[in-house]
């Protein structure tokens, strides 16, 4: 039992705290002051270090070594963005296998193929060009309604005038638009 009165109690109990924040203070205060002590030489030395680098970086930048690595390295990248650029339209080029396996599955052995030529225009769209011989005119004609029949072909595939002039053994060209 306390047999002090209230006032005297709650000075006390302040008086405690006071001095609790006191040693607080203190003991944080040389905790800090002890730490800057003890890692300013480390400061000191990392500054001396890096300065040192700086120099040694610099001095190194001025070799011809120097210039051949960074010379070096734009020769890479500009191979690099060549062959990014080469594959790109590697992979926005359409492939032409397709369009000549289904060329060949509609063509009769009756007709022989002697040149062909395909161009792209800028908007994928195409052009093939047949150049050949077939055994009858009536087999030219079987095979251009073959050919419009193909999902590639787009537009009418109509044999030359001239390939009704002669019956066996008639030449042509056919003119083949295809779809982008």
């Amino acid at each position: 039992m306390n047999l002090l009165p209230r006032q005297h109690k709650s000075d006390l109990r302040l008086e405690a705290w006071r001095r609790y924040l006191l040693f607080l203070g203190l003991y944080l205060t040389m905790v800090l002051v002890s730490a800057a002590t003890l890692l300013l030489p480390s400061l000191f030395y990392l500054q001396f270090q890096i300065g040192e680098l700086e120099k040694t970086r610099d001095a190194g930048k001025h070799t011809a070594e120097y210039d051949n690595m960074t010379k070096g390295v734009k020769v890479v990248e500009a191979a690099n963005t060549s062959l990014l650029a080469f594959t790109a339209y590697l992979k926005s080029a359409p492939s032409v296998t397709p369009l000549l396996g289904d060329l060949i599955s509609r063509m009769p052995g009756e007709i022989y193929i002697t040149n062909f030529s395909y161009l792209r225009k800028l908007d994928r769209s195409g052009t093939l060009k047949l150049t050949g011989v077939a055994r009858h005119r009536d087999y030219l004609k079987a095979f251009a309604a073959r050919l419009k029949e193909s999902p590639f072909v787009s537009g009418e595939v109509l044999p030359p005038d001239a390939a009704f002039r002669i019956e066996d053994n008639t030449p042509f060209t056919l003119d083949i638009s295809l779809e982008p």
